[in-house]
């Protein structure tokens, strides 16, 4: 590629906010349609499980998180084990592919864990907001057509004061994590006991395949339902992880 005129360097720094200065002149020299087409181009893993396990293999004992308020730092090989674990525990409890899993957790290690194993098994995570009023919550559960029900012990009072379900989310369908599991509901760690470390679907899951009902905050309504797919994840990890890299450089 040839070489064009750039601003200073210190204006450069600016304009560029972390940017290389091959990245600016790329931006000079190719279209719009050019740079998607070379992003798209480039080959992602087909799924953000599959970035955990390419993550696993490479560098197993690096720490993957870490909650420091709740003392729980894991391992890559750690978090991979746990997420598959609780991914044969789901499918035994009947999550597959497609099945809609409502999850109600705050920002604890279960979290991330359900989501990848909800990954790996091809169904579909609705995220739910742990403010949400017992209105808010039947609207996203009926909405989003939930069939399971992820839900940490604090926010049972408001599950209980839901008027009405969607039909398949029965108690059986009901985990629940860090409280009591009453009646036919299952309590979280029962659920991870009943998968392995080396648990998989016997299937293949698409980029294509939808993997978030995301909805958004709802400030003049109710929230509405938004539709991402693996695809949009693993996109979205691969720039983000560019970006910090950049900005290291």
């Amino acid at each position: 590629m040839s070489e064009i005129d750039l601003p200073r360097a210190d204006i450069l720094e600016v304009i560029g906010k972390g940017l290389t200065k091959a990245d600016l002149i790329d931006a000079h020299i190719l279209g719009p349609k050019a740079r998607q087409r070379r992003i798209e181009d480039i080959p992602l893993p087909e799924t953000t499980w599959h970035v955990l396990a390419e993550a696993a293999a490479e560098i197993p004992d690096n720490v993957a998180w870490n909650f420091f308020e709740l003392g729980a730092a894991l391992t890559y090989r750690e978090v991979l084990a746990a997420v598959n674990r609780f991914a044969g525990g789901l499918a035994a409890v009947g999550v597959g592919r497609g099945s809609h899993v409502a999850v109600m957790l705050p920002n604890v290690p279960a979290f991330p864990v359900v989501w990848l194993a909800i990954s790996r098994l091809g169904a579909v995570m609705v995220p739910v907001n742990a403010r949400y009023t017992a209105e808010e919550l039947t609207y996203v559960l009926n909405d989003s057509d939930a069939e399971f029900l992820v839900i940490d012990g604090q926010f049972l009072d408001t599950l209980a004061k839901v008027e009405q379900r969607p039909d398949a989310l029965t108690d059986g369908h009901i985990i629940v994590h860090n409280g009591m599991a009453e009646g036919d509901r299952r309590r979280f760690d029962d659920v991870a006991r009943l998968g392995d470390s080396d648990f998989g679907p016997g299937y293949d899951v698409s980029a294509q395949a939808l993997l978030n009902i995301q909805y958004t905050s709802g400030t003049t309504g109710f929230p509405k339902g938004c539709m991402l797919r693996q695809c949009y994840w693993t996109a979205t990890a691969k720039v983000a992880a560019e970006l910090v890299d950049t900005k290291k450089n």
